[in-house]
């Protein structure tokens, strides 16, 4: 059963402001409700909904898997609206993995945005990149990223990079729509309707892109975690990683 409650308001109001921060965290913006749940410390579910900032560098950490998703578990293929935190999930790096933290939020359709491809989906059509890749017709959400490539040169590139009218669609949802993302113990491929996921994991430069009074914000979406260190080390790299984070500031 989904634990998430429905959520489709976002709600404009000032930022925190700093002399020290980037202009990112100084600017005035929009918050929306973000829904988490996570292990706390006596290992059981906890489930929290909270406001935070509208911002690319936190609807990341929500945004990756659409409803239906279906990820591989040590109890079989599961959706993603379904998954509890403690699930073990199969990963390409290190087998199975418990799922630490979910984190899950709506896309609102047609809402002004200075980055309008942030409340766009992508469909992939099954069978689009070989047999079972993927088994159905996949949705993910403007933060997801697919593992491409083997061994040293492998790395994960954004599913909207895969666009292409042929397989690959971008689409706008109807309707408000649920996303998704899943942190583990340390990053890892994510096993999912016949293709390779990237689990959450905020980058090398989230720190010095945030400034300490927005990280300390960040940073409370995160419970299972007392710092950055927490998310362990980046399985692969990303194509992106550098320009996304530039595109935050503005």
């Amino acid at each position: 059963m989904n634990k998430f409650a429905p959520v489709f308001d976002a709600v404009t109001r000032p930022s925190l402001t700093s002399r020290n921060t980037p202009a990112m965290a100084r600017r005035p913006g929009v918050t929306r409700r973000y829904d988490i749940s996570f292990l706390n410390d006596d290992m059981t579910p906890e489930f929290r909904q909270t406001v935070a900032p509208s911002l690319p560098s936190f609807e990341a950490a929500f945004s990756a898997f659409g409803r239906g998703l279906l990820l591989s578990t040590s109890q079989g293929p599961c959706a993603i609206e379904d998954l509890q935190p403690g699930m073990l999930v199969e990963t390409v790096e290190h087998g199975p993995l418990p799922v630490q933290w979910i984190g899950s939020m709506q896309i609102i359709p047609n809402v002004p945005a200075d980055r309008p491809e942030l409340s766009r989906l992508v469909r992939i059509m099954a069978d689009r990149f070989g047999i079972g890749r993927p088994v159905v017709d996949m949705i993910l959400g403007p933060g997801a990223r697919l593992l491409q490539g083997e061994g040293p040169d492998a790395i994960y590139v954004p599913a909207q990079d895969m666009v292409d009218g042929d397989g690959v669609f971008q689409l706008t949802p109807p309707a408000p729509t649920r996303v998704y993302h899943i942190a583990l113990p340390q990053q890892a491929t994510i096993l999912a309707g016949g293709l390779q996921l990237e689990s959450y994991h905020p980058g090398p430069h989230r720190a010095e892109m945030l400034g300490p009074e927005m990280l300390r914000l960040y940073l409370s979406l995160f419970p299972h975690v007392t710092n950055l260190s927490g998310f362990g080390s980046m399985a692969h790299p990303r194509t992106d990683s550098t320009h996304q984070l530039q595109a935050e500031l503005y």
